[in-house]
């Protein structure tokens, strides 16, 4: 009773922190130029048009699929339908930030990293549907099913390929989620041998959740071949990166130094929480978890550019390792 108790008092709180962080935006048609266009292809797909064909990006067809259902409505009710959407995948997603705390032994700054995770997207341009504020939803919840699985010795397979099924869908809403499934993949690898010790079971174990998380991106792969657009989906998914123009330096460093500006505090606090004690919860867990927002971190430093929303996907692991700091 007490937990379920605890869970009503989060989420309700949770809810209102980011009605109060988000609320002057509903409804804004131009909160950011990504989100406009995620809006207006999946408009464009319900007259029949294709992504990738008709209409030209790199990001994946889940994203806009995404998006489908608020494109549907007419205006200005789609909009609001997409920012409630990505509303509730950011309540969710600072649910589920409380519970990784809470299994890591940071429970008493569990809330607290929730609210981050609910405020810090106001100041990396988060505040709307970016893509990594829906697929941080799946990240999350493939991170949690590890957490939650650790016991000491080895994760159960079911949870493992639970996880990585997770990690394809992210990586049918945004390609980056792809540092951090190598990482969830890596991990999962190193728990099978650290229980088994056992080389072949182990590479098998790891080909197979691979196998698992491109499962999404092989069917959509699927679907454009079936259409004879193979060469479209593969320029547009993988191949057009190598023909991105790089940004004039000045504006780069400008990139890199409002990132460092704005997640270095949270980045600091996620590190300090090492030093602090922490109160029950798995050791393994807090490793993972360390572990995790140094792939973020990574993932963020390779992917270039450094846009300030880039860095949403820092703040799942980022928060999570926070509640160390917040609870002490």
């Amino acid at each position: 009773m007490h937990a379920g108790f605890l869970n009503r008092y989060r989420l309700i709180v949770l809810i209102l922190v980011a009605i109060a962080a988000r609320g002057l935006t509903f409804g804004n048609p131009v909160v950011h130029a990504d989100e406009e266009f995620y809006y207006v292809t999946a408009h464009e797909m319900w007259r029949g048009a294709l992504p990738f064909i008709d209409i030209w990006d790199r990001k994946p067809i889940g994203l806009f699929l995404l998006y489908l259902p608020a494109a549907r409505l007419p205006l200005p009710w789609g909009i609001f339908a997409y920012q409630a959407m990505a509303t509730a995948a950011l309540v969710l997603t600072a649910l589920i930030v409380a519970r990784l705390a809470a299994r890591a032994g940071w429970g008493a700054g569990a809330m607290a990293a929730a609210i981050g995770y609910i405020l810090w997207p106001d100041l990396i341009n988060g505040v709307g549907g970016q893509s990594p504020i829906f697929y941080n939803l799946p990240m999350a919840a493939a991170g949690l099913l590890i957490v939650s699985g650790e016991n000491g010795g080895g994760l159960p397979h079911r949870r493992g390929v639970a996880a990585m099924a997770l990690v394809g869908i992210a990586l049918q809403i945004k390609y980056s989620a792809v540092f951090e499934g190598v990482y969830f993949g890596l991990w999962l690898m190193w728990r099978e041998w650290h229980a088994h010790r056992r080389l072949p079971a182990t590479l098998a174990y790891g080909a197979m959740l691979a196998a698992i998380a491109l499962v999404p991106t092989a069917m959509a792969w699927g679907f454009y071949a079936a259409i004879g657009q193979s060469d479209a989906f593969l320029f547009a998914n993988f191949l057009s990166i190598e023909h991105r123009n790089a940004n004039p330096l000045p504006e780069m460093l400008g990139n890199i130094g409002t990132l460092v500006l704005l997640l270095g505090p949270l980045v600091a606090m996620a590190f300090a929480a090492r030093r602090q004690e922490a109160v029950g919860g798995s050791g393994a867990a807090r490793r993972f978890l360390f572990g995790w927002l140094g792939a973020a971190l990574a993932g963020l430093a390779l992917f270039g550019t450094w846009f300030d929303h880039y860095g949403l996907p820092v703040l799942v692991p980022g928060c999570a390792c926070a509640a160390g700091f917040f609870g002490a």
